[in-house]
């Protein structure tokens, strides 16, 4: 512990409120590598996590509201049920078979060019997240709630979609070969325009709640007009 202290010396710490000298100890403690750490529960929300290695960091129920994580190594974490409205995962790094964000809250977060290859996503809520040129290729997000996500550019190759809420997402460009829509997944006024759909398992019923498929590559390679 005295390199902790040793480098919140450097923080005058008693003009700073309670709860931001707890979380300036939290942060400090993990900025460089806390792999497998068990975090369950924490409270690490507004903590600056920006590069830090959480690999294989048990992370059930942790509260992560507003928190920084861009470039943070998330690979084979159990996020499960973990709270991270509003946080900020820019291109940080979650790929692998043992990541587990299911049923785990990102309303609003930012996860621009984040890799969750792998990634079980289950039930996860992604309303309103920012998922431009999010590589969501083999994840599993069945019944998720991307209502008014920005899934521009985004890849979703052999994602699995079935029950996901999709109303108002923008795919705008969004690389959804070989995805699988089966079932109930909505997509009630989802822009898919340029949209690539070539061997999606998708309903027309499905395609027509859509706003729009302009130039979309439709699931038996035709160019939407």
């Amino acid at each position: 512990m005295g390199g902790l202290w040793e480098r919140s010396s450097l923080v005058p710490f008693f003009d700073l409120p309670l709860f931001s000298l707890l979380v300036y100890h939290i942060s400090a403690c993990i900025t460089w590598k806390h792999i497998g750490a068990n975090l369950s529960y924490a409270n690490l929300s507004e903590a600056d996590l920006t590069h830090t290695n959480l690999a294989k960091a048990k992370l059930t129920f942790a509260k992560l509201i507003g928190a920084n994580l861009r470039e943070a190594l998330l690979a084979d974490a159990d996020l499960n049920n973990a709270i991270l409205d509003g946080a900020d995962l820019t291109s940080a790094r979650l790929r692998g078979n043992k990541t587990i964000l299911s049923y785990a809250e990102l309303k609003g977060a930012n996860l621009r060019d984040a890799d969750l290859k792998y990634v079980e996503l289950i039930g996860v809520d992604l309303s309103g997240a920012r998922l431009v040129e999010t590589y969501f290729r083999d994840a599993d997000l069945q019944g998720a709630n991307l209502e008014d996500a920005d899934l521009r550019k985004a890849t979703l190759w052999n994602a699995n979609l079935k029950g996901a809420y999709l109303k108002g997402a923008d795919l705008r460009g969004a690389e959804l070969t070989g995805d699988e829509w089966a079932g109930d997944a909505n997509l009630e006024r989802a822009d898919l325009s340029g949209t690539n759909l070539e061997g999606a398992i998708v309903t027309s019923d499905q395609l027509k709640q859509a706003r729009s498929l302009k130039g979309a590559t439709m699931p038996d390679g035709s160019i939407h007009p």
